[in-house]
């Protein structure tokens, strides 16, 4: 029997993630990602989402979406579908490339958003993929903070506006806010060597 389809509420903001089958990689070499990325694209054009951040890790990715009209399952089944597709046909795969259902959180306060932009932008970090979340090109954090331009399918302003009106400021607390977290990540990794 089919699972129930999942309710996601008209202008609802959620921090989304989707896993490989097997925590099988989604990317074998950067132009999949690229892909990724122009396919990712293509579905926040064609269902009208606003996205503040999107981070490509190796098996999964993570994104925050805000959907208008709750139709946020077929938005993300047309990207896994597609992209899958075509990565199986390139690769000669022919099992799934996505496990399952994605996952989807919603988010419903600023502390809640704030929290969950820095869970994905240092998800590189956390990983040992990069030692600074600026550092990972397949991130949108150098975009939110100003150092490389904003993608068009990137809304950094729903983050932004919740820390200054002034833009500059906005990126520079919001910059402190990650570095905050990331040299925690470090300081654990520093006692984790020196622990027998």
């Amino acid at each position: 029997m089919p699972r129930p389809p999942r309710r996601f509420a008209a202008g609802g903001l959620y921090h989304v993630n989707a896993r490989g089958s097997n925590r099988e990689p989604l990317y074998s070499t950067e132009g999949d990602r690229i892909v990724f990325e122009e396919r990712f694209a293509g579905v926040v054009r064609a269902y009208d989402l606003r996205c503040v951040g999107l981070v490509q890790m190796t098996n999964h990715y993570h994104a925050v979406l805000q959907t208008p009209d709750a139709r946020l399952s077929d938005a993300l089944r047309d990207l896994h579908g597609g992209y899958s597709r075509l990565y199986c046909r390139v690769y000669g795969r022919d099992a799934h490339l996505f496990k399952n259902r994605f996952g989807a959180v919603e988010i419903e306060t600023e502390r809640q958003l704030l929290t969950a932009m820095r869970y994905i932008h240092l998800n590189p970090v956390r990983a040992g993929l990069c030692e600074r979340p600026e550092d990972w090109r397949w991130s949108s954090y150098a975009s939110t903070i100003g150092l490389v331009p904003e993608p068009a399918y990137l809304s950094v302003g729903l983050l932004l506006d919740l820390l200054s009106p002034d833009r500059r400021r906005a990126q520079e607390r919001y910059r402190r806010f990650v570095e905050d977290g990331a040299e925690e990540i470090r300081h654990l990794r520093s006692l984790a060597a020196v622990l027998p």
